[in-house]
């Protein structure tokens, strides 16, 4: 397999966050794991969010083979259900009986999946693009990306790759509602930073929206409050709720 060969090669690599850009283009849904102490990674770059793996609803694939941790991994997994009340379901769909190599799938039963987000028009994709855009004093707030649909218990994870050349006011990363001056729907982050190289950090967001918006549309922006100047690129969300 591929991938398995190539992140045994990256395990060997120093400083491989740096590597976040390139692996996720291409191999956006390989989670790799990293023991106990630490969670999932994309592609053993980033920590991913533990929530949405379960509630992105795409089937897990588990490479297993003897002296592997895929049973340590599927107790994880069970674990995280527990934590998220989300029911899943395991079975095997690939048995090697020269090796027992296994590959492993994981579901979840209750219909949690990824919706449609809406337009971005900051990266000019439904869910995912490159756009750059340079915040400052004159312009202190990214082009709005709107998010339709939005239901009672929806999950929305955002991720931005930001440079920001003022340490004293981060970029603010900000979800909220059309009318969350009145409905209170709001959400902001700041400081989930994770370092991808060259100075880039990426900021993620997550949203539980416990009260839909009354017409269902969200937006989502970036705002740089200081007097230098902030970078943004790579604008992703990932809208997930009650699909079936």
């Amino acid at each position: 397999m591929v991938e398995n060969a190539l992140v045994y090669g990256i395990s060997w690599v120093a400083h491989r966050h740096r590597l976040y850009d390139a692996f996720h283009k291409i191999y956006p849904n390989v989670l790799t794991w990293e023991g106990k102490a630490s969670n999932p990674k994309w592609f053993r770059t980033i920590e991913a969010d533990p929530e949405s793996i379960l509630k992105y609803g795409r089937d897990i694939f588990l490479y297993s083979s003897p002296g592997r941790n895929a049973g340590v991994l599927l107790s994880w997994l069970d674990t995280l259900a527990a934590q998220t009340s989300i029911r899943i379901e395991k079975d095997t769909v690939f048995v090697n009986p020269e090796n027992k190599e296994m590959i492993i799938r994981v579901r979840n039963k209750d219909g949690w999946g990824e919706k449609a987000t809406g337009t971005l028009p900051i990266v000019g994709g439904s869910v995912r693009g490159s756009g750059l855009e340079v915040l400052n004093p004159s312009k202190p707030v990214s082009e709005k990306c709107v998010i339709i649909g939005v239901e009672d218990g929806d999950y929305i994870e955002v991720t931005v790759c930001v440079l920001n050349q003022d340490a004293r006011n981060p970029g603010r990363l900000i979800l909220k509602s059309i009318q969350s001056d009145s409905d209170g729907i709001y959400f902001e982050d700041s400081h989930s930073l994770q370092d991808i190289g060259d100075h880039w950090q990426l900021l993620r967001l997550r949203g539980r929206v416990q009260n839909a918006p009354v017409d269902g549309r969200m937006e989502c922006l970036v705002y740089y409050p200081g007097q230098l100047e902030l970078k943004v690129r790579d604008l992703e969300i990932r809208h997930m709720g009650k699909t079936r």
